[in-house]
């Protein structure tokens, strides 16, 4: 039979799973809502891959369920398994690796970006930064709200530094907890392959038990 600890700690990483795809799911979902800030750092196919991410883990936690169900003889799901979570594995790298090259050209990407805004949009986030226009205050500057007047612009340092601050805290925060998802992957895998292990093990000694006449061997 298969230690408690051992089931125990496979079912504790299988809830860690769950509960990784119930977060990417939903954030995924709720950051698909309008809002200028969070819709200029969080792009579309961020969120696409959040929700996509979070499918995956949750797909891949009941398929978990129904291998560790099998019989102990048959370790062939549990070896697909582990096979699944080396794919899940190299998705979550390359997520959180396209997010975290995304923070290394953040001043230029929001540059193009802060070029295709509307007079109003660009007026929120001059007005929600308090500065004016991007690179500096005559940089594409509207002159409504806090930056009424061209003087208050010539005074101004521009937005850049405060929107790719603001950017960069949030895109660390995502790929470092995307990079945190991969802490369960490899720990769902060893806890795995462990199980099959045991049982493999567990299978070896009840056929030799049978040889030598059910004498309780095991």
């Amino acid at each position: 039979m298969i230690s408690r600890k051992l089931v125990g700690v496979w079912s504790f990483l299988l809830v860690c799973l769950v509960a990784a795809g119930v977060l990417s799911l939903v954030l995924g979902i709720l950051w698909k809502q309008p809002d200028l800030l969070r819709n200029l750092i969080i792009s579309t196919s961020d969120t696409t891959a959040g929700i996509a991410l979070g499918v995956t883990f949750l797909v891949t936690a009941l398929f978990a369920v129904i291998a560790i169900m099998q019989p102990n003889a048959n370790t062939m799901l549990l070896h697909v398994l582990n096979w699944v979570l080396i794919g899940v594995g190299l998705e979550v790298v390359s997520i959180g690796t396209f997010i975290w090259y995304y923070t290394l050209t953040e001043r230029a990407d929001f540059d193009d970006l802060w070029l295709v805004q509307s007079s109003d949009n660009i007026v929120q986030l001059q007005n929600f930064f308090q500065c004016c226009g991007y690179f500096n205050g005559t940089d594409h500057a509207v002159y409504q709200g806090f930056c009424a007047n061209v003087a208050t612009a010539m005074n101004n340092s521009g937005c850049v530094v405060p929107l790719t601050g603001d950017a960069d805290v949030q895109l660390n925060n995502i790929f470092t907890t995307i990079y945190g998802f991969m802490f369960i992957i490899i720990l769902f895998f060893l806890a795995t392959a462990c199980v099959i292990n045991k049982r493999v093990e567990l299978e070896r000694f009840m056929r030799i038990d049978e040889k030598r006449g059910g004498t309780g061997f095991v």
